[in-house]
């Protein structure tokens, strides 16, 4: 089961931003780089997405550009022949490029495959060498075919956003697919199972399958490790801790539906003033192990 990547939790003045969460599989450290997160591996790891894997010195690199071009510094790439998932180049007639897993831990990684059958919007499933039976440009999330997408610029449409998860394009950073938006507080997903989960630092809020039952205080690592209502988004106290689950609340209403012994605060005190894309949506937090908001 592939689960949405974890883009953003907090403290109080240090947002933990785009690492938090990610351990790099115990093989190196996550390295904070703004918008996004990358693993500076222990030597004889190298980085596939967001994990560390056995395979080489550390200071071999991934191709991570959104094309199908290799590295052109010294360094070994540990996959010169990367296809481009999107546009679909750099395959054979009858191949599609795709995310394959396989290994143990599972990794994810791109690779040229025989093409899959089953069209977009389509129930599919998994396949044998690791692939998914979708027909070329889709992937299958959440049990349907669903369009590959790029998040930088979002290559998906109106009232759709792309999507990043982990278990997914390890190898690549900007690979994603197109999920329908959605509004975290009015949780309207049409799906059975599915809930609205927000995903701070890339601006938006997308329906997802609940990957674990989290409700408040509880540990989380990815955004739907929580369950209907509540997001991973910030630490168990204040500027430190690992992620739990907080319930969305709405800072415009004079009762914003958190429970006894709990507060709703908007995402700008939590994370910082700057912080600006939901002005309306709040966490529901327990002001006595945040004393300072």
């Amino acid at each position: 089961m592939v689960s949405l990547v974890v883009l953003g939790a907090c403290g109080d003045d240090q947002a933990q931003g785009p690492c938090a969460g990610v351990d790099c599989r115990g093989h190196g450290d996550c390295i904070d780089e703004g918008a996004s997160a990358r693993c500076n591996c222990d030597d004889g790891y190298v980085a596939v997405g967001l994990s560390c894997v056995e395979g080489g010195d550390s200071d071999s690199d991934v191709d991570t550009d959104a094309d199908s071009d290799t590295d052109t510094d010294t360094d070994t790439d540990t996959n010169p022949t990367l296809c481009d998932p999107v546009a679909q180049d750099g395959c054979d007639a009858g191949e599609k490029c795709a995310a394959v897993t396989s290994g143990d831990p599972p990794v994810s990684s791109t690779q040229c495959v025989e093409d899959g059958t089953v069209p977009e919007g389509s129930p599919c499933a998994s396949r044998a060498d690791g692939a998914d039976d979708c027909v070329a440009g889709f992937t299958c999330i959440g049990g349907e075919c669903t369009t590959i997408c790029t998040t930088e610029p979002d290559s998906c449409g109106a009232g759709r956003a792309c999507q990043r998860y982990s278990g997914m394009f390890d190898d690549r950073e900007g690979i994603g697919a197109c999920v329908a938006t959605c509004d975290p507080l009015a949780q309207e997903c049409g799906d059975a199972g599915e809930a609205c989960y927000l995903t701070p630092y890339a601006g938006y809020s997308t329906c997802a399958s609940s990957h674990a039952p989290g409700v408040q205080g509880e540990a989380c690592i990815y955004v739907n490790d929580c369950s209907e209502g509540y997001g991973c988004l910030v630490p168990s106290a204040q500027g430190a801790g690992d992620a739990v689950c907080a319930a969305f609340c709405d800072t415009r209403d004079g009762d914003p539906g958190c429970g006894v012994g709990f507060d709703c605060y908007s995402l700008q005190q939590v994370y910082d003033d700057s912080f600006t894309p939901y002005p309306e949506i709040g966490v529901c937090l327990d002001p006595s192990v945040w004393p300072d908001l």
